[in-house]
């Protein structure tokens, strides 16, 4: 519907001066907004279905067009408009691209939500084998985003589905995070860390990223493997993981992995086995690394870290503290991540890692 400017603006007036709209902001930055939700739900019924969509792929265009310079922003807007519209394939590139960036801001919740609509935006366009590789890494992608936040039931349904699709179309690159999080779930959810398809998830996973050197993967599958031995009280064999997580992240100077394999050391290695005093150590170096960072999930994971060491010691002030600093970060508004260097979330972003240490691993 093309309207001259002068006659749109006479016909929002009168509907601002009905009282059906409110205007935000400034002309010529300013937005009308239905006063009351059940008015729009009532105009937007009356629109026939193919009228809809047409409005909808308009305001996707027009959106594009004003905020070209700032489109980020309208990423999620984006994706909602092309959905609504019909038009899946930019529908399902916006909800990648909303997710990653709530990912950024430590909104992990929205990251998860994102990801859920990408998948099913895909999942309704024509199958082709590139589209099958598309669904596939979208789903990978959400189930990371659910493994961020410890959703392991979440997680494995959203990978359970393609596992044979991508040993069909030899797509491997995602098998090592596949696996990894198969095993987490077998371990956390059905409470099977000492068993046997637990642990060749977990050789598999280590096999194949040592193989095609993805090394995110490969810290992965280190840091699941120690919770699995912690969870079975295998304090030796989960120090062993945990450490080898922390040479590879020192290896390539990533802060994540440094911060989180402290972190479980001193949680869910030392202070359970009763070394008190290494637990002390190792979370207040994993914090002293995260307070650096002033990354939210990375002093969330430092503090518990440093609450559980507390407890163990009997010092329930410190304790009480640290684990009240715990919620406060899990609870904190979606805020930047201003880690030098921090990968985006989903993995422990592990990057070139010297020769001789991989030499080790493989053996």
């Amino acid at each position: 519907m093309n309207i001259p400017e002068e006659e749109l603006l006479r016909r929002l007036s009168f509907l601002k001066d009905a009282e059906l709209l409110y205007e935000r902001g400034l002309f010529p930055d300013s937005t009308f907004i239905f006063k009351h939700a059940l008015t729009r739900e009532v105009v937007y019924d009356t629109l026939l279905e193919k009228r809809k969509k047409e409005l909808h792929l308009d305001i996707g265009k027009a959106i594009e067009k004003v905020y070209k310079d700032n489109l980020e922003e309208m990423y999620s807007t984006l994706a909602e408009h092309f959905e609504k519209g019909g038009d899946y394939e930019k529908a399902a590139t916006h909800f990648n691209l909303a997710q990653a960036r709530a990912l950024s801001k430590s909104a992990n919740l929205d990251a998860i939500a994102f990801s859920r609509k990408e998948v099913a935006c895909l999942e309704k366009l024509p199958i082709t084998v590139e589209m099958q590789k598309r669904v596939i890494d979208a789903r990978v992608t959400l189930a990371n985003n659910c493994m961020m936040i410890i959703h392991y039931v979440e997680a494995k349904d959203a990978v359970a589905p393609i596992i044979g699709l991508v040993r069909e179309l030899d797509y491997h690159q995602h098998l090592p995070a596949i696996y990894i999080i198969m095993a987490g779930y077998l371990s956390q959810v059905e409470e099977r860390p000492e068993d046997s398809e637990t642990r060749r998830y977990l050789i598999e996973a280590q096999k194949l990223a040592l193989e095609e050197k993805n090394y995110r993967a490969l810290g992965g599958a280190f840091n699941q493997e120690g919770i699995s031995h912690s969870c079975n009280c295998e304090f030796v064999d989960g120090e062993s993981c945990f450490l080898r997580l922390l040479e590879l992240s020192e290896a390539s100077g990533v802060l994540i992995g440094r911060v989180m394999a402290r972190s479980n050391l001193a949680a869910l290695i030392y202070a359970l086995d009763g070394r008190i005093d290494k637990a002390l150590k190792c979370g207040q170096e994993a914090l002293d690394l995260a307070l650096q960072a002033d990354d939210v999930y990375l002093k969330g994971a430092a503090y518990w870290a440093c609450g559980i060491a507390f407890f163990r010691k009997g010092l329930f002030p410190e304790t009480e503290k640290n684990l009240t600093l715990t919620i406060e970060m899990s609870e904190a508004p979606p805020a930047e991540r201003v880690a030098s260097g921090s990968p985006p979330r989903g993995g422990l972003g592990l990057g070139k890692v010297p020769q001789d240490l991989l030499i080790i691993f493989q053996n």
